[in-house]
C-alpha cells in the first residue's frame, strides 16, 4: 500500500457505507495533524527537539498537502513549539483533509461525492477498498507486540491509535481494549514526540470542552 501516515490513518476510519467516520471528528482531525507531522519527521524533512519542531529540509515530494505543511513551519521565523502548530494546524485542518481525500481519489481509494444543501456545497467520502483497510486494521494489530515490524509506518500508525485513544479501531472488546491500551502504554512510555502529541490532544479536548 503505496500510501502515506496520513493517508493510511484516513484508510483506517473512513467508511464503505456511509459518508462517515470510525471515530469522533476532533480524533479523526488529531490523527491528520500527527500523521502528517509523523511523515514529515519520518523522510527527515523536520525534527522534534526540546517540544520544537525544526525544519531540516524545505523540500517534500510525499504530497502537495504535506508540502503546504512543510512550507509553513518553514516560514516561521522561529522554531515553535509542537503545542503551538497543533493548534495552527488544527485551524486548517478541513482543508487538510479534503485535500488528503482528494489525493486518496486519483488512487482509487475512495469516492467523493459533491453535495449542495441551500446554499451550502460540502463533500462526501466513502471508501472503495474495503479489503485493503480489512488488511491494514490487521497488519496494525499484529504489529502491536512486534517491536520492529517489517512495515515501519505500523509504529506510526499505532502512536496515532494511542494518542486518540482509538483501540476499537483494531480491539474488538473491552478485554481487548484495555490489554491494547496498556500495551501502548508501556511501549510508548518514553517515546517523547508521543507524549508531546498525546498532550496536545487532550490540550484539544479540553478547550473544547470549555468552549
Amino acid at each position: 500500500m503505496n500510501l502515506t501516515i496520513a493517508e493510511k490513518f484516513l484508510v483506517l476510519i473512513l467508511k464503505s457505507e456511509s459518508p462517515t467516520y470510525k471515530v469522533s471528528e476532533m480524533q479523526r482531525n488529531a490523527g491528520i495533524i500527527a500523521g502528517i507531522l509523523l511523515d514529515l519527521q519520518a523522510q527527515e524533512h523536520i525534527t522534534f527537539r526540546d517540544k520544537k519542531i525544526q525544519v531540516l529540509n524545505p523540500v517534500t515530494q510525499l504530497t502537495p498537502i504535506h508540502q503546504q505543511v512543510l512550507d509553513l513551519l518553514a516560514a516561521s521565523s522561529k522554531e515553535r513549539k509542537l503545542s503551538i502548530w497543533f493548534f495552527k494546524l488544527n485551524n486548517r485542518i478541513r482543508n487538510y483533509r479534503l485535500d488528503l481525500l482528494e489525493h486518496l481519489k486519483t488512487k482509487n481509494f475512495v469516492k467523493i461525492e459533491q453535495k449542495k444543501t441551500w446554499f451550502v456545497k460540502y463533500k462526501n467520502a466513502y471508501l472503495l477498498k474495503e479489503r485493503e483497510q480489512q488488511q491494514l486494521a490487521h497488519n496494525l494489530k499484529q504489529s502491536v507486540n512486534q517491536r520492529y515490524p517489517d512495515d515501519e509506518s505500523l509504529v506510526s500508525l499505532l502512536i496515532l491509535v494511542a494518542m486518540g485513544r482509538m483501540y476499537k479501531l483494531i480491539a474488538e472488546d473491552k478485554s481487548q481494549v484495555k490489554g491494547l491500551k496498556q500495551t501502548l502504554k508501556d511501549r510508548f512510555a518514553d517515546h517523547l514526540l508521543y507524549k508531546e502529541l498525546e498532550k496536545n490532544y487532550r490540550n484539544l479536548e479540553a478547550a473544547a470542552s470549555a468552549a
